[in-house]
């Protein structure tokens, strides 16, 4: 059965597919002929869908599921991940007046903020990321993904689901070592599974809270510093107000678009978050994307 969900204004299919298939080792899903094949998870359900675009609607089907998910469950997860809920209009009214953003809206019209739903995993992804390239994160996390997670098979491709908190709290440190984790990472990694198993951690929680206090409960967790909330508040959380300052790419891009050849101070970036407020974190992300072109 196929379920349409309307397209919002300011919704670029291209734009989203760019963000989802950059040229890196992507395992948690596959795109092939603009369709995107992902395993999901609800609770103790798993399916697998396929999400396909026409100008007016993405178009999901459920390929297989391990028991009846109500389609309301699958909409909500697809509307979450690419963002549909959000109105950009003041985004790109603010954008349209901004010396830096409005180099960018023409060429990249319609890019939505692609999610990482889950929690455990986007933390645990933010993790594995820092102080390293993008290259080898992802070889990182394919590496536990495939050691440790679950899979499904289907047309003859397999299909993983992250791994879950018990999964990981199962896992020894000389494992995570063994796939070439750091040791402070590992850590960082086995520590976030047993709070998660152990129910000290809720997205919902954090999601109730106000963006600062969301940020300073992420903040104490072992391991997760100011980009790391900043990106986990972005991805998975929704707070548009994030802002992650010490993000290389992101002053790169500042840096390319100014013409110059030092990056902003942080007095520059204080500056231009307050010329962004309530949307620092849609504003990140057009200018990574203006680090790549198609």
């Amino acid at each position: 059965m196929q379920i349409e969900i309307p397209l919002p204004e300011h919704f670029s299919y291209q734009e989203c597919l760019w963000y989802l298939d950059r040229g890196l080792d992507e395992c948690l899903y596959r795109i092939e002929n603009e369709i995107v094949y992902k395993a999901v998870s609800f609770n103790d359900k798993k399916a697998l869908i396929k999400i396909s675009a026409s100008p007016q609607a993405l178009q999901v089907n459920t390929l297989t599921q391990s028991s009846s998910i109500p389609d309301e469950a699958i909409v909500n997860y697809v509307n979450t991940w690419f963002d549909l809920g959000r109105d950009l209009s003041d985004f790109y009214t603010l954008a349209a007046n901004d010396p830096l953003l409005s180099q960018l809206l023409a060429k990249y019209s319609g890019l939505r903020l692609i999610g990482i739903n889950d929690l455990f995993e986007a933390l645990c992804w933010s993790v594995i990321g820092q102080q390293i390239n993008l290259k080898f994160a992802y070889k990182l996390k394919r590496a536990l993904v495939e050691r440790f997670g679950s899979y499904q098979d289907f047309g003859g491709q397999r299909y993983y689901y992250f791994p879950s908190p018990a999964e990981l709290s199962a896992v020894t440190k000389q494992d995570l070592l063994a796939i070439q984790f750091s040791r402070q990472k590992a850590d960082y990694v086995l520590n976030l599974a047993e709070m998660f198993d152990a129910g000290r951690i809720s997205k919902s929680h954090l999601q109730q809270l106000s963006f600062r206090d969301a940020l300073a409960e992420l903040s104490k967790l072992h391991g997760i510093g100011a980009w790391t909330a900043n990106y986990v508040s972005m991805r998975c959380l929704r707070f548009v107000e994030a802002f992650p300052m010490g993000d290389a790419g992101l002053q790169n891009a500042i840096r390319s678009l100014w013409g110059q050849k030092e990056k902003p101070t942080a007095l520059q970036l204080r500056e231009l978050s307050d010329q962004w407020a309530g949307w620092q974190a849609y504003a990140t992300l057009y200018l990574w994307r203006s680090l790549s072109e198609r």
